[in-house]
């Protein structure tokens, strides 16, 4: 694994070099404050050469402080082009795999079936905690009912899917009352809908509409960072404010992710490149966590505060 060694090295060397000569700057300020208390108390004094001295060291070593900034910052660049390339070619080659490497449903679910039992535990609890009966909940491409369950509090709950073999096995998890009452499908991310899927076809049209809390679950870890993008431009543009996304990711910074990606069961992506991408867009970054290396999600909250008019829970039916 020579080429996962070197990445795992630039990686590396990187994070070492994040800070460097960051602090010189805080330290030229705290000199500039002294100087200048200097310069006006020497001139109390009629033998000022000690002062003068003071003085004059002060603007050599906030001379030298602000030079080496500017070289550290220029280290930096360096070191980030270097990473930028070996990135870049790796998510070109991504690029290429996503629109001519077949994947087939046997694929889909060994990619489900390969994640770690403690990593779905973990997930399961967060989604359960942020789902609520007064917002919308929107899960994104899943495979199975796995997480959709974990999200029936949310009214209602909006599956985006084109997935036959996925939607058949989410609905015969559902009793019909809540399949055609409070479960939505969709074939994509839109702003406004203005026709809905013939697999559920009892259901209103909606008009614009939006969301409080989406998951998008082991889908980002195999397609291309731009693609990531969209999903994460798509999600935002329907979450009402103060809404939030949990997303599972690709973090390459971690030797065995890289490993993994490398072997071709995933697609390059690093912790810094898919958040700053969510950033760009408008989310805040408000929780991450790596599990054993291998698993990471995050938890990404749109500007403002979630509201809702609701007053009182869904419609529910008996069941004997």
């Amino acid at each position: 694994m020579r080429l996962a060694d070197k990445i795992n090295q630039l990686s590396l060397i990187k994070t070492k070099f994040a800070d460097l000569g960051d602090h010189s700057l805080n330290v030229v300020k705290e000199l500039q404050s002294e100087n200048e208390i200097v310069d006006h108390y020497r001139k109390l004094f009629k033998d000022s050469a000690k002062f003068d001295k003071l003085f004059d060291l002060n603007e050599e070593i906030k001379s030298l402080l602000i030079e080496y900034y500017d070289a550290s910052t220029e280290v930096k660049k360096q070191i980030a082009t270097v990473v930028h390339a070996r990135e870049r070619n790796i998510l070109q080659d991504d690029h290429k795999r996503y629109h001519t490497e077949p994947v087939d449903q046997a694929l889909l679910d060994q990619r489900n079936d390969n994640i770690d039992p403690e990593f779905v535990k973990l997930l399961k609890n967060v989604i359960q905690r942020n789902s609520d009966w007064r917002f919308a909940g929107c899960v994104i491409n899943p495979i199975d009912e796995q997480f959709v369950q974990d999200m029936v509090a949310c009214e209602p709950l909006y599956v985006i899917s084109n997935n036959d073999v996925s939607i058949n096995r989410i609905k015969e998890k559902m009793n019909n009352f809540y399949f055609y009452n409070r479960l939505r499908f969709y074939d994509s991310i839109e702003i406004d809908l203005s026709s809905l899927n013939d697999k559920a076809p009892n259901h209103p049209k909606p008009g614009p509409f939006s969301v409080g809390f989406s998951i998008c679950v082991n889908h980002f870890e195999y397609i291309p960072l731009d693609e990531q993008g969209d999903i994460l431009s798509q999600i935002y543009n329907i979450t009402s404010p103060g809404g939030q996304m949990l997303i599972t990711y690709n973090d390459c910074d971690q030797r065995k992710s890289l490993e993994h990606t490398l072997e071709g069961h995933r697609f390059y992506n690093t912790k810094e490149l898919l958040l700053g991408k969510a950033y760009s867009i408008g989310w805040n970054i408000i929780h991450t966590e790596t599990i054993d290396g291998l698993w990471q999600y995050a938890i990404l909250q749109k500007e403002g505060e979630l509201y809702s008019i609701k007053t009182s829970a869904p419609m529910v039916e008996n069941m004997k």
